[in-house]
């Protein structure tokens, strides 16, 4: 009976992942001349200004169909193994830094929440169903900066005080920092 219970609960199992995959793979489901909204966006950041031309014509061409991807790319995650894989400090074994390094695909969430603002901004007026989207990702791109700037801080300060240069600069003081 048990027996029968675990591989029922299996086979569910892999029915709800399967599902999920499939799912994350129709996300996407807006193409304009066989490209999706996320690699227009990404290729406002083109370095040729041609490219990033036919990027902007394409995503006003696009206007407010392309508005649905664009809030979902707004909201674009890392999962937790791969900011993790790729935040692995020095200390780790060189052939462990390289098998994640083949293995983990970079951090990209903040690119790809980037480009969607950019493409939003090309877009214009038709975008205005992403302004509280906007401002969700205004207030997560303000703490992930203030979480580096308090990092920043506090490396500085205890750099700062085991230094024995004369010259370094003035003590940065923050609140509630010892």
């Amino acid at each position: 009976m048990k027996k029968r219970l675990l591989i029922g609960l299996s086979v569910i199992g892999v029915c709800v992942l399967a599902g999920i995959l499939v799912c994350r793979r129709n996300s996407e489901r807006f193409l304009y001349h066989g490209k999706p909204v996320k690699a227009w966006a990404a290729q406002l950041y083109s370095p040729g200004p041609k490219s990033r031309d036919e990027a902007a014509a394409a995503l006003e061409a696009m206007g407010t169909n392309a508005v649905p991807e664009l809030i979902r790319m707004l909201r674009a995650k890392d999962s937790f193994f791969r900011k993790l894989g790729w935040s692995l400090p020095r200390a780790v074994p060189r052939q462990f830094r390289l098998l994640i390094v083949r293995n983990v695909r970079m951090p990209e969430a903040a690119f790809v929440q980037d480009s969607a603002a950019r493409a939003l901004a090309v877009i214009g007026p038709d975008a205005q169903a992403a302004i509280p989207a906007l401002a969700q990702a205004l207030r997560a791109v303000i703490a992930v900066v203030l979480a580096f700037a308090l990092t920043a801080v506090y490396l500085l300060r205890h750099r700062h005080a085991r230094s024995d240069r004369v010259d370094r600069p003035a003590d940065v003081v923050v609140a509630g920092t010892p």
